[in-house]
C-alpha cells in the first residue's frame, strides 16, 4: 500500500474525513540561517508556509470545533520567520543548552505554535490532529513537559515576559550566546506582570 493510501486508511480508521487528510500534503517551508540575506525567494517561501500553516489551524480548529483562530492566525508569519529562519534550535536536539529559546506566553493561540512545530520537525504532523482531545499532548495551553519543543507552560497574562527576562538576564551573566524570544499576546501586554521584568532587563 503507497503511503498516501497508507495515511488516508489510517485517517479514516481515526474518524477523520478526506478534506482532513490534505493536511498531510502540506510542506514546510525551507530552513534558512540566521545570516541569509533576505532574498525574494526566502520571502516567497516563508510567506507560502505562513498561508498553509494557516489553513492547517483552521482545519484543526474547525475539527475540534475548539480553539482560537484569531489569534493563531495574527502570528503565523511572526512563527513561520522564527522557526524557518532566525532561531538556532534543533528539532533532534531539543533540549540543547546552545539553543534559542522561544516562549510562548499567549498560550491561547497554540494551534499555529502546534502546526509550526511539527511541520519544523520537533513531532510528527500526524499528531496535530489530537489537537485538544483528552489525553493528547497538544492541550488548549501548551505544557512544557508534554511536548518537545516547548520552553514554559502558559496561562498567567504575562508571565512569558519575566520569565524570559530572567532567562536572558541568566545568558548575559553566562555569556552564552543564545537568544531568547517572547511571543505576547494584546491583552497580556496589560498586565503588570509584564513591567517590571521589562526594566530589568534594560538596566542589566
Amino acid at each position: 500500500m503507497k503511503s498516501a493510501q497508507r495515511r488516508q486508511a489510517l485517517s479514516r480508521a481515526n474518524g477523520h474525513t478526506p478534506i482532513e487528510d490534505e493536511l498531510s500534503e502540506y510542506h514546510a517551508p525551507q530552513c534558512y540561517s540566521r545570516m541569509s540575506p533576505h532574498s525574494q525567494e526566502m520571502v516567497a517561501s516563508l510567506s507560502l508556509g505562513a498561508t498553509s500553516f494557516r489553513i492547517a489551524v483552521l482545519k484543526l480548529v474547525h475539527r475540534r470545533q475548539s480553539g482560537h483562530l484569531g489569534g493563531a492566525f495574527s502570528i503565523a508569519e511572526i512563527l513561520t520567520a522564527l522557526y524557518f529562519h532566525h532561531l538556532q534550535v534543533d528539532p533532534n536536539s531539543a533540549e540543547s543548552e546552545d539553543r534559542d529559546r522561544l516562549l510562548f506566553s499567549k498560550g491561547h493561540a497554540c494551534a499555529m505554535l502546534y502546526t509550526v512545530l511539527a511541520y519544523r520537525g520537533f513531532f510528527p504532523v500526524e499528531e496535530l490532529w489530537s489537537f485538544r482531545n483528552i489525553n493528547s499532548r497538544l492541550q488548549g495551553h501548551p505544557e512544557r513537559q508534554a511536548l518537545p519543543g516547548l520552553e514554559v507552560p502558559s496561562g498567567p497574562l504575562g508571565h512569558g515576559v519575566a520569565v524570559g527576562a530572567g532567562m536572558a538576564l541568566a545568558a548575559k551573566l553566562d555569556r552564552s550566546k543564545w537568544r531568547v524570544y517572547v511571543i505576547l499576546g494584546d491583552g497580556e501586554i496589560n498586565a503588570g506582570v509584564g513591567g517590571s521584568p521589562c526594566c530589568l532587563q534594560i538596566s542589566a
